[in-house]
């Protein structure tokens, strides 16, 4: 028996899971196991992998066509779970058949039609959610507690590296498929967007779409931020380093059981005069280094509760339209940088 929420209308509460490939599935067990068995429905248009997912989940109806889970009036909200190319003309659909979205990253593949459904939306008081799943890993939400609290100080830079060999897609470049995670996480730190981004990448295996970028990008108030990311790397890594006037951080995703760790380091200058002009004497500090603990969760099931939360109570999304909407603008301007050879590119605000 489908699970009932309450998002203001009667009836059973179904998830429709639009594309089952390689992500989808997963979107599908979470949701079934946070709602429960019959709660969650399926599309998938390709055979092969529908046939692959029918196998998987025999107890999930899976449909071929979108318009066939768009139509039913017990699926509320939708997950898209497609190529990026086909975002916005799924979420168009979903918004004008009165169901709640959650896409997967990237939005979309450019800012107009980012902007285009963040504003149907708005209109439609339906909840529209991007997929930027570390937003809800336990580990970065420390990490960004840390650097609002003053641990670190006042934060100088940071370096962000994400790599592994492959999967090399065909339909966005690295930029938008790996380097969006960071844009996002630290765009969710910072509190805001970058004012400039300057970006260099090269295409090695797909012509016309960078598999290898190295993205600065520049914030308010002097932060800078460097993010490598690459789909041709011997080595799967996915790092933040983070550097305070006070003290040092760094977090690795793939160490299970110490993902943060706090340097107490930092370097400051002193002002020294002399009978010879005037010296400029640098000091470092050297002091613990702690491994905070961080309960562990699963953060796909975390952001499907939060979705959820979302459409039940009204209230603000951690990863809403806007936040899709202010990564793809610094996609954008990475693309116009890579254009450039690492061009300096202004991001306009949204009031601009």
């Amino acid at each position: 028996m489908a699970a009932m929420i309450t998002d203001g209308t009667a009836g059973p509460f179904r998830v429709g899971v639009i594309g089952c490939g390689y992500w989808g599935p997963n979107h599908v067990r979470v949701f079934e196991e946070l709602l429960g068995p019959g709660t969650v429905v399926a599309c998938e248009p390709d055979a092969v992998q529908r046939d692959r997912f029918a196998r998987r989940f025999p107890y999930v109806p899976v449909f071929a066509s979108p318009a066939e889970v768009l139509a039913r009036s017990d699926v509320r909200a939708v997950v898209v779970a497609t190529p990026a190319s086909t975002h916005y003309a799924l979420v168009s659909l979903a918004l004008e058949a009165g169901k709640h979205v959650l896409c997967e990253k990237p939005f979309t593949t450019n800012v107009s039609d980012a902007e285009a459904l963040e504003s149907r939306a708005a209109e439609t008081g339906l909840v529209l959610m991007v997929g930027h799943v570390f937003l809800f890993n336990a580990a970065l939400q420390y990490v960004r507690r840390v650097c609002h609290d003053g641990t670190l100080g006042t934060l100088r830079y940071a370096i962000a590296t994400r790599t592994n060999l492959g999967p090399v897609r065909t339909d966005v470049d690295v930029a938008a498929d790996l380097a969006s995670h960071d844009i996002a996480v630290l765009n969710w730190i910072v509190g805001s967007p970058p004012m400039t981004v300057s970006a260099v990448g090269a295409s090695y295996v797909v012509k016309g779409h960078a598999d290898a970028a190295f993205v600065t990008l520049g914030y308010d108030g002097g932060f800078t931020a460097s993010v490598h990311a690459s789909w041709l790397h011997p080595e799967k890594v996915r790092r933040l380093t983070i550097v305070g006037s006070e003290r040092m951080l760094s977090w690795d995703d793939l160490d299970l059981e110490s993902p943060v760790t706090i340097y107490d380091k930092h370097v400051e200058a002193h002002p020294h005069a002399a009978s010879y002009g005037e010296f400029l004497r640098v000091s470092t500090h050297t002091g613990e280094v702690r491994h905070p603990f961080v309960p562990s969760r699963e953060p796909l099931k975390v952001q499907a509760q939060a979705f959820l939360d979302a459409i039940r109570d009204g209230g603000p999304v951690t990863s809403g339209a806007d936040v899709g909407v202010g990564v793809m603008r610094v996609l954008a301007a990475t693309s116009q940088s890579f254009a450039g050879y690492g061009l300096p590119i202004r991001i306009a605000s949204a009031s601009e």
